[in-house]
């Protein structure tokens, strides 16, 4: 925020996802809001912008709420139906929280709106300078933008670029300097043709890249809990991994696909013109979850005939979910052990709305108390699921598809 030596104003928040950025963007609005660092003088923020999915504006208002109560800071959505001018007549809001959408929607009002300080949350869609919510941040004239970001941003330097961009302009240089000065050598040095000298730059230059960048990005991973001289240790997580064999119904399906013709024309075309690959993987990968996931809606699964492949050799009406799926079958055995063992909570993520629907009517016919939520879920209610689910006392469900997961819930 100005007060180490260094001359920019912004700052890249990249811990790992779990450890609190939200609550630390919290704290250091509440801090600007109220005081200064300078004494007899006036707090440096009136009015704060936080930028972030439309999912997510009713959970940050919730975080405001449950640590600095409705009273002490007063906090605005700016939802679909809700006016803009609510917040910039009088001062009755100190801050604004606005979904991407709306803050293209709403662009003219929110740069004269008179922001002093911007939380850009999942702060990696702003990666190109061309995409319009980038444009409009930039635009704001305030030198304080944070990005918040759990995704390694480390990996294209272009987009690396971008980001440091927005937050301390300049700080890197041109787009077309910080390519010649280190994207080129950075990426010829990983070559694995690269001679010594080109290894050795491309070292060098990282290394400098580091050491800008270290005064205003700040990354923690959740060892910080775990290591030994921790002050607040925690147990080490446990994840296992299932491998699970198809059933004879998913295992008859999934020979005659990878034998189908057009599949094996895809696979042999070494000119990369096989352009339903993609639709064949899905298939695919939609089969190992449950047959019964093979209908005639899928363009790609009429094309290689699979529901009438399992028609002439099995009825399919007549089989149960389990001779389906075998992966429902082990979910429900393990649904079944942690309700009859235990009184803990359990997430159930999947990438299609279709298997939720297998899932939840799973857990209608186990009678589990169950939650979900999906890309149709209404965002205003979004928060109040995870709200019912995280106060829930035992044996409760919670399942979503994984696009919703994406973004980091409180």
């Amino acid at each position: 925020m100005g007060m180490k030596d260094f001359n920019g104003h912004g700052a890249i928040l990249a811990d790992e996802m779990g450890l609190g950025k939200t609550l630390q963007a919290i704290t250091l609005i509440w801090t600007l809001l109220k005081q200064s660092a300078i004494a007899n003088t006036t707090a440096p923020v009136k009015r704060a912008l936080i930028v972030c999915p439309a999912t997510l504006c009713q959970n940050w208002k919730h975080e405001f709420g449950k640590w600095l109560g409705d009273e002490r800071i007063r906090v605005f959505v700016l939802e679909e139906k809700a006016d803009i001018k609510d917040f910039t007549v009088g001062k009755v809001f100190s801050v604004l929280i606005c979904g991407y959408e709306r803050l293209r929607v709403c662009k003219d009002a929110i740069l004269g709106a008179g922001f002093d300080i911007v939380i850009a949350d999942e702060g990696h869609r702003l990666k190109n300078k061309q995409i319009q919510a980038s444009q409009i941040i930039s635009a704001l004239k305030t030198p304080r933008r944070v990005i918040l970001s759990g995704t390694p941003i480390q990996n294209d330097l272009g987009e690396f670029h971008a980001m440091c961009d927005l937050v301390n302009p300049g700080v890197l240089g041109n787009r077309n300097t910080f390519s010649s000065v280190y994207e080129t050598p950075i990426l010829a040095a990983r070559d694995p043709k690269a001679t010594q000298e080109e290894i050795t730059l491309g070292q060098e230059r990282s290394q400098e890249l580091q050491r800008i960048t270290q005064d205003f990005i700040l990354r923690r991973t959740s060892a910080i809990f775990t290591d030994a001289g921790s002050a607040s240790k925690l147990p080490p997580k446990t994840e296992i991994t299932l491998f699970i064999r198809m059933s004879p119904v998913q295992q008859t399906a999934y020979e005659h696909i990878v034998a189908h013709s057009l599949v094996k024309r895809v696979i042999g075309d070494t000119a990369g013109s096989g352009k339903n690959v993609l639709g064949y993987l899905t298939v695919l990968k939609k089969l190992v979850n449950s047959a019964a996931l093979m209908n005639e809606d899928s363009v790609s699964a009429n094309e290689l005939g699979v529901t009438k492949r399992l028609a002439s050799k099995y009825d399919m009406d007549a089989l149960t979910g389990f001779e389906l799926s075998s992966k429902l079958e082990t979910l429900s055995a393990i649904l079944t052990e942690i309700r009859n063992t235990t009184n803990e909570k359990v997430v159930v993520i999947s990438n299609w709305t279709q298997t939720l629907d297998l899932v939840q009517d799973l857990l209608k016919e186990k009678e589990m108390t169950y939650l979900r939520l999906d890309g149709q879920t209404d965002s205003s209610k979004r928060q109040n699921l995870v709200d019912q689910f995280n106060n829930s006392t035992a044996n409760a469900s919670f399942v979503s598809c994984f696009q919703q997961k994406r973004v980091e819930w409180d």
